[in-house]
């Protein structure tokens, strides 16, 4: 929406001209459902993940002054100005996890998002310009004039000189060189503010796990012992994946380290852990006949 308002007002030889502009627009991006959104080889399954909805406006003050002055020196064309504005910008963005998995299903990658992004920001703008264009004699123009102008948001003050020739060297005006300079300045947008409002992004990897249920929750959603438990707030999500053991390497219940059998006799690994005991264990020395591990403090340790 669009809302301006002019005025126009003489007296004597200055001409004021007095803008009021009001603009309000809102904008909304999203999908048609609520599912995750999965990426694999053969296509994407699910909604798109991401959804925002903005609204912003900004009233705006414009006063323009012109006068004509004529003498000696040539006809100076002197013009004033100062403008005022407020802008504001409110709105939220939701992002759902994304998944990425292989040709089999399996889960490979899983992008999460924590928290909603609520921003709402605003800014004031404010400006005074001086021009003057000054004409020595009719074939021969200057125009000089600065602009200085503070924004809220950033805390800044900024001043663009601004300088121009215009020469014309033929009576006919058909010819006219030209030259100039000027610095300007850009506003700062407010959607750069609310980046940080942003949700943080938290990215997992399960390439070659397999994830056990309920898979990537929020914490207070995996396993909860309650329904209170379950419907808790919390920014965090979690999960758990397990390797499999490769089957080349389970025979008969029990993993075995990789490599060929010694001839005429059969490999056996040296236990690996003791069954009863965290304690760190040792093992016998050779002379023993049990063939047994010893714990730190003597005792016999049977191994698995």
């Amino acid at each position: 929406m669009l809302f301006t308002l002019t005025d126009h007002f003489a007296f004597g030889a200055t001409l004021l001209n007095s803008t009021l502009s009001i603009q309000r627009f809102r904008a909304a991006v999203g999908a048609q459902g609520n599912a995750n959104m999965v990426l694999t080889p053969t296509g994407d399954l699910g909604n798109y993940f991401r959804q925002e909805s903005r609204n912003e406006a900004r009233l705006e003050w414009l006063e323009n002054a012109g006068r004509t002055l004529t003498n000696g020196l040539g006809v100076s064309d002197l013009k004033f100005g100062l403008s005022a504005a407020r802008t504001g910008s409110f709105g939220r963005t939701i992002e759902r996890p994304v998944e990425i998995r292989d040709a089999q299903g399996r889960l490979l990658k899983r992008i999460a998002f924590s928290g909603q992004g609520l921003f709402d920001q605003s800014d004031t703008e404010v400006s005074i310009y001086a021009q003057n264009h000054w004409m020595p004699t009719p074939g021969l123009a200057f125009d000089l004039g600065a602009r200085l102008e503070y924004q809220a948001a950033t805390h800044t003050q900024r001043i663009a000189p601004r300088a121009g020739i215009a020469w014309t060297p033929f009576r006919g005006g058909s010819t006219i060189l030209r030259r100039g300079f000027g610095i300007y300045y850009d506003r700062v947008p407010l959607n750069v503010f609310a980046f940080s409002r942003s949700p943080e992004q938290i990215t997992s990897f399960f390439d070659g796990l397999d994830l056990l249920e309920p898979g990537v929750v929020k914490v207070t959603q995996w396993r909860p012992s309650s329904d209170v438990e379950a419907g808790g707030p919390t920014s965090l999500w979690g999960g758990v994946g397990r390797r499999p053991l490769p089957v080349s390497e389970v025979r008969g219940g029990t993993r075995r380290r990789p490599g060929p059998p010694r001839r005429g006799r059969t490999r056996t690994p040296p236990p690996r852990r003791c069954a009863w005991s965290a304690r760190p264990c040792r093992r016998t020395p050779p002379g023993r006949p049990d063939g047994r591990w010893r714990t730190s403090n003597g005792r016999r340790a049977t191994p698995r």
